[in-house]
Order: C-alpha cells, then structure tokens, then sequence
C-alpha cells in the first residue's frame, strides 16, 4: 500500500502545482496580450505624432530604431502601401486589412507577407493610414520563459514530495496497520496480515464495516424485538434500580399514569407513584419482605400491582412492578355473585311455595277436595315460573358464553305474526287489542334470537297491559317499535329494567309469572348484533320500546 500512496500523493501534488502553472500561465499571457497590445498602441501614437504626411521615411527610421522587430506600414487611403519597412517590393492592396477596416483596434492574425503572426493596429493621420505590427515571437518570449522554469520546478517539487511521502507512509501505515488489526479482533475477523495496497484497505474497512452492521442490526432488532413484547403488553412494567431510579417503564402504564416513557426514565420513583401504600409496598420489596398485592384505582379503572425483587447484571438489585387490569375481572365476579344470589332468591321463593303447600297436603292440613285442587294449582304454577326462571337462565349463560350462532335470512313479519298467534288466548282473556303495520323486512340474523328478542318484548307488552288494553306493533328497515297502554315504569327505574332479575313492581311481576330476564335477554341479543335499544315510558298510561337496527 505504501508505493500507492506514494504515488497517489505525489500525483496529487504534481496535478495541484500543475493546475497552478496552467492557471498562472493562463493569466500571465493575458497580462502580456493586454501589455502588447498597449505597447502597439504606444508605438502606433508615437508613430502619428512624428508622422505629419510628408516624412514617411523620417517616421519608419525613427520607429526602427526603438524597436528593431517592429513593422511600419503607412498606407493611402486608396489602401496602397507608400512606405514598409519590410525587404517586400511590390504590395497588394491594404484596404481590406481589418486593421484598416477598424482604425485604433488591435488585431492578431497571420502576417502572409511575413509568414508570422503579428499584432496589428493602425490610425489614420494627415491623410494617410499609419499601421504598426509587432511578431508574437518576441512578445512570447517571457511566457516561453516562465513555461520552462515552471516545468522545472513541478520536477523538482514532485521529486520532493515523493520523497516525503516515503517518509511519511513509513509513520502513518503502522497505526492505521494496528487500528485496523483491534477491530478486526473485534467482529472475529480472521487471517488478517497488514495493508499493503489502497484496495486491500478498502476491502478490509468494507469487511469489517459489514461486520459490524450486521452485529449492530442483530442487537438493533433483539432491542426492537424486546421493546414490541414490552410495550405490546396488556399490562403495566415498571423496573426500579437499587438507587430508587425508573430504569424501565412500559407504554402501558406510562399511557394510564399520562406520563412519557423518556420523561420518567432515571428520575426516583417518587416522581412516578404518589401512592403512600405503593410506596411502602416497593421499599418492602426492597427489603425482602413479603409484600400483598396493592389496588390502584384511576380513572374509574381498577389495577392489581405486585412487587418482585430481582438481582442480575443489568440492574443489580431491583424491583420489578407488574401493573395488571382487572376491572373486567372484577365486575364479572360482582356479577357472578348477584347473578347466584338473585338466582337463589328467585328460586328459593317458588320452591318454598311447592314445598309448603305439598307439605299441607301430605300433612292433611289440607283436606278439602276444592282447597287441594287450588293448593296443587298454584303448586303448578310456582314450579311451572321456576321452569321458565331455569330456561331464561339457561339462555342468558348461552348468549353471555359467547358461542357462535348461526345466522340466516330471516323474515320478521311472519315471526311477529306468529308468536301474536301463540298468546292469543291470553289476548282475548285481556280483551287486547293488537294493531299491526309490518313492512316486508328481512334481517340476517339467527332465528332462534329472533324469535326470542320479539316474543320477551310482546310477552312484556301483553303481561303488563290493562284490561282491553292495546299493543302496537311496528317494522320497518329501519326499527322495531312495540308499544302497549300499560301500566308504564317510572322513570328511576328506566335505566335498570334491562339488568338480571330487576323487577319494578316486584308483587305484580311475580302474580303475572314475570322472571326478571327477560329484558337482559333482549339487551343481550342487540348486543350480539350491534342494535340500539329505545325505551320510553310514562307511568299508567304507555310503554314503548324501539329496536333500532344496525
């Protein structure tokens, strides 16, 4: 590599001082051009001061003796030559000359007479053109000069700087030899032997450059690989060092605490977590203690935090806070307790009424044929409400449970029509009357559902109507919209009417064989199917509900 840098630097050299001559050169025959030019024009007005249309040979003797290489011309103005200081005898006409053409300008072109290239300016005076010419070759004569001593000193200066280059390359090529040798031991680069040439330096920097991009892109993506499964968590990570610092913090909890990863990272924890008992619950971690799961309640949400001490090499000695939603979990067990607690209750009451009366039978207590025929009555009907209880709650756990239905093409106004028809004794025996306007609607849904959906909201409609009520039925694309003349629902009660086992008026709900599910069944439905559900009521006067579809 040594002989290439040396010839690289000296190349670098020769062409820097010979881009220097060029230019010099350059300016210097400018300088000399402008100078001659001058010089012609000095000579040219001397020429027409002694000049006065009578001495011409008085004024060529003068001339030549200032300037033995100069030409005098004078020409008439009918372009024949009068007087030259040329060894030409006879002369062609001078009047085409561009120096004639354009008096006081100077020319430079070929001399035919001559044979040499000349400047050329002449004047007219008294009559007469006076023209001077001087040869390039003496006006050339300190370029051609300068040319050869500027040579002579790029040979000089280039043999210099090989010299010194020599010299140089000696005490730069060991370090970049060493330089090169650490890194390769670096990325295991094997077999290396020194540099001996531009091209093996390249190859080497390439190689270990490659390297070293490749070992950078493999940490860079286990860092991207790592930072994805942190931050894609569905639950909060907080690691603090021994010195109490945030050394970690996922986009989970720092988005619940509205807090910027970056703006937390390295302060005290302090500055992080507010929470006195959070606070005692880490420093007990930090102590090797024991230490119960702690709740955070933020923005209506509950968290369950718990605090692990870790040692390794990246830390040292740490605690680790995992930060875990479970408001969900939470009300899924608050309604799994009143879901078996309103379960039991509804159950207990119509069971204890079988029991009591079967129990007056057995005893004898009731011993009446007409007594027992009602006792065993209402026994019916009791266990009849906790078959219905039982198929609702079974129904209820189907749509929470969330299976897959299987949903078709189904035409509602037939379903309306004919579940009208299953309750029309029930219709009759109220003495209601059911207006119908149903337009020829068909939804994509599962027909079991359907069906169930309408049935709830028409057995409502019938069960807490008034005598000789009226129920109207409406369907179009758009909705559904059932109302009855009924006894209505406050408006307190509104908001709940559609939650388990909620019943407005208990007493009357259970005397018309009502279970309390049947509008979460209706609730549950829409849900699955993205429709909204209206209900509008005013007490004693009417009820309606409206379906709207998605």
């Amino acid at each position: 590599m040594r002989r290439k840098l040396i010839i690289s630097n000296a190349f670098l050299v020769f062409f820097s001082l010979l881009l220097l001559f060029i230019t010099s050169l350059v300016v210097i025959v400018a300088i000399n051009n402008n100078n001659s030019k001058a010089e012609a024009k000095g000579y040219l007005y001397i020429a027409c001061e002694i000049f006065d249309g009578d001495n011409a040979t008085q004024t060529v003797t003068a001339l030549k003796k200032a300037n033995a290489d100069m030409r005098i011309t004078i020409i008439d103005l009918q372009g024949s030559v009068v007087i030259d200081t040329s060894d030409v005898e006879e002369f062609e006409s001078h009047f085409d000359r561009p120096e004639i053409q354009n008096p006081g300008k100077v020319f430079m072109r070929y001399s035919k007479t001559l044979e040499i290239q000349m400047l050329y300016v002449a004047q007219l005076d008294d009559g007469y053109f006076v023209r001077v010419a001087i040869p390039l070759h003496s006006i050339n004569a300190i370029v051609n000069w300068y040319s050869l001593i500027g040579l002579l000193s790029l040979v000089v200066i280039l043999g210099l700087s090989i010299l010194l280059s020599t010299s140089l390359s000696k005490r730069t090529l060991a370090p970049i030899n060493q330089v090169i040798g650490q890194l390769g031991n670096i990325v295991n680069t094997k077999n290396y032997y020194g540099i001996d040439s531009v091209e093996t330096l390249i190859e080497e920097i390439n190689s270990i450059k490659a390297e070293i991009n490749t070992k950078i892109m493999a940490i860079k993506q286990e860092k991207d690989k790592l930072d994805y499964i942190i931050n894609d968590m569905k639950q909060g990570l907080i690691v603090i060092s021994e010195e109490r610092n945030i050394m970690l913090i996922n986009a989970y909890i720092a988005n619940i605490l509205n807090f910027k990863q970056e703006d937390v990272i390295d302060k005290n924890y302090l500055y992080l977590i507010r929470n006195q008992e959070i606070q005692a619950a880490i420093e007990a971690a930090f102590a090797n203690q024991k230490v119960k799961v702690v709740d955070l309640v933020l923005q209506g949400r509950i968290y369950l935090l718990s605090f692990n001490l870790i040692e390794n090499s990246w830390i040292g000695r740490g605690v680790v806070v995992s930060v875990l939603d479970v408001t969900e979990q939470r009300k899924v067990e608050k309604v799994k307790r009143e879901f078996f607690a309103n379960a039991s209750h509804e159950l207990k009451s119509p069971l204890t009424s079988i029991l009591g009366y079967q129990q007056m039978i057995l005893e004898g207590i009731i011993d009446d044929e007409q007594a027992v025929k009602e006792a065993t009555a209402k026994t019916i009907k009791e266990a009849m409400r906790m078959d219905q209880i039982i198929i609702e709650m079974l129904e209820l756990s189907k749509l929470e449970s969330g299976i897959q239905f299987v949903d078709e093409d189904v035409f509602l106004p037939k379903i309306v029509e004919e579940i009208i028809e299953q309750y029309h004794q029930e219709l009759a025996r109220k003495e209601i009357t059911v207006h119908l306007d149903l337009a020829e609607v068909t939804k994509h849904i599962n027909r079991t559902l359907a069906i169930e959906l309408i049935r709830n909201l028409i057995d409502n409609a019938i069960k807490y109507n008034k005598i000789k009520g009226m129920i109207t039925i409406t369907l179009n694309e758009q909705k559904l919209v059932i109302r009855d003349t009924g006894i209505g629902i406050p408006e307190a009660d509104i908001s709940r009417v559609f939650e388990r086992f909620y019943r407005v008026d208990k007493a009357k709900s259970k005397e018309q064989g009502g279970t309390g599910l049947g509008l979460a069944i209706v609730k549950h439905i829409c849900g699955l199917y993205g429709y909204q559900i209206n209900l509008q009521s005013v007490v004693d006067k009417q009820t309606t509900i409206t379906i709207i579809f998605k």
